[in-house]
């Protein structure tokens, strides 16, 4: 049950990474690309894969950095280092998975979106199946470094079929980059507070109760989320 609420605790974690990156570059990327000529748009994409993939780099550093400096400190968290990258390596790839899809629907290919996701569950279930047949114990991190590499094969298929340029002038990212936080900033903050009201069930509980508690309240959802 432990391992199954922390799962959960990272998961929840992991889509409100995605959330925010999300706002911040592809739903601007949506808003803003009609505005664009047509032979622009797929520079333009570009231009916002390049920003999303500094954000992501710049996030996984900060990330290393203070888990690096924690486990001096604090013999829990260097316990848990593992976990803690798990749940890093989720986040961005599930993002970078979210703007090749969000992508194939922008450019009316939506065929490729049903690549993606049939390849992040092909791979999943390969992952699961070899996991099980050959560990057989599985933990919250190794579950989540699963997911991890199942949503980066779908981003890298997604990445192949878009064929987007990433390789742009520095002034033209800097302009990119603060057309979209006009609106990016508003839509990170509405990211926010929808999350806040989706998971605050494992906020609150996870503080009180800890990862168990989360398990049960997990499990619990899962019998009235087919009725949802």
């Amino acid at each position: 049950p432990a391992e199954f609420g922390l799962y959960g605790i990272g998961f929840a974690i992991s889509l409100f990474y995605a959330g925010i990156g999300s706002a911040l570059f592809l739903t601007q990327m949506i808003v803003h690309t009609p505005d664009k000529s047509p032979e622009e748009r797929k520079p333009y994409a570009g231009r916002i894969l390049l920003l999303e993939l500094s954000f992501c780099a710049l996030t996984v550093s900060l990330g290393v950095v203070t888990l690096l400096a924690s486990g001096l400190f604090w013999d829990s968290m260097a316990r848990h280092a593992m976990f803690a990258l798990a749940v890093m390596a989720a986040s961005v790839t599930h993002l970078l998975k979210e703007f090749f899809t969000g992508h194939a629907y922008n450019v009316r290919k939506e065929p490729w979106a049903l690549s993606i996701h049939s390849m992040v569950a092909v791979v999943t279930v390969v992952l699961l199946f070899t996991q099980y047949r050959f560990v057989g114990s599985l933990d919250a991190a190794i579950a989540l470094l699963v997911y991890a590499t199942a949503q980066a094969s779908g981003a890298l298929l997604g990445f192949c079929m878009s064929r987007l340029p990433v390789m742009h002038p520095l002034c033209a990212l800097i302009e990119t980059l603060t057309e979209i936080f006009c609106g990016g900033k508003w839509a990170s903050i509405a990211s926010v507070v929808h999350f806040a009201r989706i998971q605050v069930y494992t906020i609150v509980v996870a503080s009180l109760l800890g990862p168990v508690g989360v398990a049960k309240l997990n499990a619990s959802r899962l019998l009235v989320a087919p009725a949802n």
